[in-house]
């Protein structure tokens, strides 16, 4: 649980476990030969994440060179400061961020590897979260901590006519996840 009421669940990722794993310290197995883990973000890569949602820092300031999970940590302070912290926890988990691991797949491998690997991170960070009652959740591709014991809502959009058009093309939706293998409505998808 958070330290008091105005502070954000978010703070619970200031976990050094949970930092080293965003930093891309941990690793947990392989899939199709494939390394499950956070890409591995240099200091010099933490300080230009951390430029681009606004903190103004540099590798190395002043002579000074910290652990990467402690640049890890001052840029999660700087995103639930500023309310960004779901924008860089989708950015961190982007496929974009796996493109070194997944380069040379094909796109349908790509999902999928990627659905996997990052459900595989989620599992582990929730592992940690879960002594204090709490887990990491994406709902509508938005990132968010919540109380084991809350439901997570899903909205969905409203369908404005149920007709012929509309249930085909449900049909051919389910078609094509089945035809993909994608039988898991609950797999992450962040793209």
């Amino acid at each position: 649980m958070p330290k008091n009421k105005n502070s954000s669940p978010f703070e619970l990722l200031r976990n050094k476990a949970i930092l080293e794993i965003l930093d891309g310290d941990v690793e947990f197995g392989t899939i199709d030969d494939i390394q499950i883990s956070m890409p591995y973000l240099s200091g010099p890569k933490i300080a230009e994440i951390s430029q681009r949602f606004g903190m103004v820092t540099t590798y190395g300031e002043g002579n000074v060179i910290q652990s990467r999970w402690m640049y890890m940590d001052e840029l999660i302070v700087h995103c639930i400061a500023k309310n960004i912290i779901s924008e860089l926890l989708t950015f961190l988990f982007s496929e974009k961020q796996f493109e070194a691991t997944l380069k040379g797949k094909t796109a349908e491998e790509i999902k999928e590897l990627h659905s996997q690997i990052i459900n595989k991170i989620i599992e582990h960070i929730n592992g940690i979260l879960h002594f204090g009652e709490n887990k990491l959740v994406v709902s509508n591709n938005k990132i968010s901590i919540i109380s084991l014991e809350a439901k997570v809502q899903i909205v969905a959009p409203a369908v404005r006519n149920v007709n012929r058009d509309y249930i085909k093309d449900l049909s051919d939706r389910a078609m094509q996840d089945i035809v993909n293998k994608n039988y898991d409505s609950g797999k992450v998808t962040l793209s």
